[in-house]
């Protein structure tokens, strides 16, 4: 069940609304029940108010109580027709319950009502791309992304991978994305993995691997990353190459305190490692290189 961070935000903004409202102490960190039965409390108290509807049936999509939450957001329509937020939450609430087409339709709307809303057109992207839309769903991460005032790396990521679903035609538009975000936000690793994946899958072994030598140089703990390097120059024939790679990750991982290294992380690490480079010289017979 998706729940994200500006849903989060309004849902904490509501909570402080039933606070007020009904004169209990009610915060994000209540349990899910506390909070319900605050908000039916407030909408007992204040029956023609939106904000608790809404909180009640954000609370129940949270709760994973869809059909309670279509409810609430039905009487919270019947309050005030016009609001668009009725229409976020209920395009929330339909993505929750595998029904993207029906969401998809709300939101739509919701974005016909206000044009600027980030969080509506992230929300509208993740049931097209359970729709299998991806190119449309690219295009509403493209409209997130300049609508956000503060860059999210998960959207850039979101959106390289719906240029990525819709064929490697698109790979490169991908990266390009994936790039922007990185001269936006910095090196951060989850988009330059990405970027080297993307690479890979298009065939670029050359531009991957400069850019995982990037990486390495700049990580503080490059072990993961030479062992990455290792097995793309190993599937590109480069053996003694992919050796080198592979050894100096073991150097690095030699270099942790036994604690750190004795992590279930670091033991899986290592063990791959090792059960590559015993596998070199079988690869070495049956991949040439590029």
């Amino acid at each position: 069940m998706c729940f994200g961070e500006e849903s989060r935000q309004m849902l904490a903004w509501m909570l402080v609304i039933l606070a007020l409202s009904t004169g209990l102490e009610v915060s994000a960190h209540n349990s899910l029940d506390d909070q319900i039965i605050a908000a039916n409390q407030s909408i007992a108290h204040h029956p023609t108010a939106l904000q608790p509807r809404l909180a009640l049936a954000e609370l129940h999509r949270r709760h994973g109580d869809f059909n309670a939450a279509l409810r609430d957001l039905d009487e919270a329509h019947q309050l005030a027709p016009g609001n668009a937020s009725t229409h976020y939450f209920r395009g929330l609430v339909l993505l929750d319950a595998a029904r993207p087409l029906e969401a998809e339709v709300s939101l739509r709307y919701l974005l016909k009502l206000e044009p600027i809303h980030p969080q509506g057109h992230e929300a509208r992207a993740r049931a097209l791309i359970q729709l299998q839309r991806p190119l449309d769903a690219a295009h509403e991460y493209d409209l997130t992304i300049v609508q956000q005032p503060i860059p999210v790396p998960d959207h850039y990521l979101a959106r390289a991978r719906a240029f990525a679903a819709a064929g490697s035609q698109y790979l490169e538009v991908a990266i390009r994305g994936l790039d922007e975000g990185i001269a936006i936000m910095g090196p951060i690793l989850t988009l330059q993995r990405t970027t080297i994946d993307f690479e890979l899958r298009r065939g670029e072994t050359r531009a991957a691997l400069a850019r995982l030598n990037e990486v390495i140089d700049a990580a503080p703990r490059p072990e993961a990353w030479l062992a990455q390097r290792g097995e793309i120059l190993a599937q590109a024939g480069q053996v003694e190459n992919a050796k080198q790679s592979f050894n100096l990750a073991l150097a690095e991982l030699a270099h942790l305190s036994t604690r750190k290294r004795q992590t279930p992380a670091m033991s899986d690490l290592e063990a791959s490692i090792l059960s590559s480079l015993a596998d070199l010289p079988e690869q070495a017979a049956r991949i040439s290189l590029p």
